[in-house]
């Protein structure tokens, strides 16, 4: 592998540099290598094997140190951000390995949104942020849920079925209080890399509750438009596919797609699957809604 001089420190500092599934440029890591582990812990169905030392390619991301701080910058941000430990440096990393995925994929759309295969039928979650998306797929994946991901679902532009992302679900710290004591025991139980804002949940790989990997496909059984709401007793109502048809439109990114073929994709998408809105506070009456949905249909 290569190597690169800090000068910051008049140190020699490892530079390594990988390639993570589809994504067509290297991530570099310079000083800080053993963070690899932390990041890979995080993923699943991603093949991360080295990047050919001779390669001069522009590294999609790179992170390297200065001083105490983790330096990060990417293809898809002006400038550096820095962050102070471990768990910001890797969640920060993931947003930008979602940005580099999706550039390098010019057959999906990329929605944000939560997605799981509750009772056999797979479920996206569209919704804002700080909208429950994390909290609510993994009280799924507590239940037994299949977890295809907890923010951004990518969906085959041609097919429209949904695509798993393979990156382990994080939440904000401190849980709501209206989760159970034995959610709270159980995220105890799963967490890793947390500080005192965010943990990710280790998911297991195989069976109930698993974390599905890169790159599985599913048909779209059903659509629920998240709509958290302080107070709101859970219930689950008929969603007016033109609000729903609006909110994916202005919630997609990605690659280059034209806008009338985003429209008329999202509007298929839309008129083929039952489409609902949540209204919930959080709790574990939402979840149970949902499985007794899914056992229904």
């Amino acid at each position: 592998m290569a190597r690169a001089k800090d000068r910051q420190n008049g140190l020699t500092q490892a530079t390594t540099r990988w390639r993570f599934g589809p994504v067509a440029a290297p991530v570099e890591i310079t000083g800080c290598t053993g963070l690899i582990g932390s990041i890979t812990h995080c993923l699943h169905g991603w093949p991360v094997i080295p990047w050919m030392p001779e390669s001069t390619d522009d590294p999609a991301i790179a992170i390297t140190t200065r001083g105490t701080e983790f330096v990060l910058t990417s293809h898809f941000i002006i400038g550096e951000e820095t962050y102070t430990d471990e768990p910001s440096i890797v969640c920060a990393f993931m947003a930008e390995l979602i940005m580099a995925y999706g550039a390098t994929q010019r057959n999906n759309l990329f929605l944000h949104a939560g997605g799981a295969i509750v009772e056999d039928r797979m479920m996206i979650f569209p919704a804002e942020g700080r909208a429950g998306k994390s909290t609510l797929v993994a009280q799924l994946a507590q239940r037994g849920a299949r977890i295809f991901s907890d923010d951004v679902v990518p969906l085959d532009i041609a097919t429209l079925r949904g695509r798993a992302l393979g990156i382990e679900p994080r939440l904000r710290l401190p849980l709501p209080e209206s989760l159970s004591a034995a959610m709270h025991g159980w995220v105890e139980a799963h967490r890793h890399l947390f500080n005192r804002k965010m943990t990710y949940v280790g998911l297991p790989r195989q069976g109930p509750g698993a974390l599905v990997p890169l790159g599985e496909e599913r048909p779209i059984d059903a659509i629920v438009l998240l709509a958290r709401e302080p107070g709101a007793r859970p219930t689950l109502e008929p969603c007016s596919r033109a609000n729903l048809l609006k909110q994916m439109v202005y919630q997609h990114f990605g690659g280059p797609v034209a806008a009338t073929t985003l429209i008329a994709r999202f509007k298929v998408l839309v008129e083929s699957a039952p489409c609902y809105r949540l209204h919930y506070d959080g709790g574990e009456e939402a979840p149970d809604l949902l499985h007794q949905m899914a056992r229904a249909a």
